[in-house]
């Protein structure tokens, strides 16, 4: 990775980040009344602060940054372009998303309809921010070529 750009780097993930962050804000119209009424039934409370929108994009940020830094490194096997930037969204999809979603299935906390919804769109997010990211994404130029 001796051509790796930071700069380059550091834009694709924060853009992913945030491509990421807008879908899931957007797309969560769609379940925050029963999401809300669930926690609400437990005890919880869905209040969203300033705190909480800080923590949240500060966490999507870095899922953007660590997709593009592994967008990178399959560039090198697997070729520049979206058909690399899906199969690592997919794969960090699989091993961070779907874990949680699963969670949340073995311990009852949301009904199996919520989840699978949660699961497509959080797919869909996560493609589409990958894809975003890994265009922006370019390689330092090699100047002894």
């Amino acid at each position: 990775m001796k051509d790796f750009h930071t700069g380059r780097w550091l834009l694709g993930g924060v853009v992913a980040g945030l491509v990421v962050w807008v879908l899931e804000g957007a797309l969560s119209a769609l379940y925050i009344e029963e999401m809300t009424a669930r926690l609400g039934a437990l005890g919880l409370s869905m209040e969203v602060s300033a705190a909480y929108l800080a923590a949240s994009l500060a966490v999507t940020l870095l899922g953007g940054l660590v997709m593009i830094y592994f967008y990178v490194l399959a560039r090198e096997a697997l070729g520049p372009g979206p058909v690399t930037a899906l199969v690592v969204a997919f794969a960090l999809f699989c091993g961070g998303y779907l874990p949680s979603l699963i969670g949340y299935y073995l311990l009852g906390l949301f009904r199996t309809g919520l989840l699978l919804q949660w699961a497509v769109q959080g797919l869909v997010e996560m493609l589409i921010g990958a894809i975003v990211g890994a265009l922006l994404y370019k390689p330092r130029a090699n100047p002894g070529s």
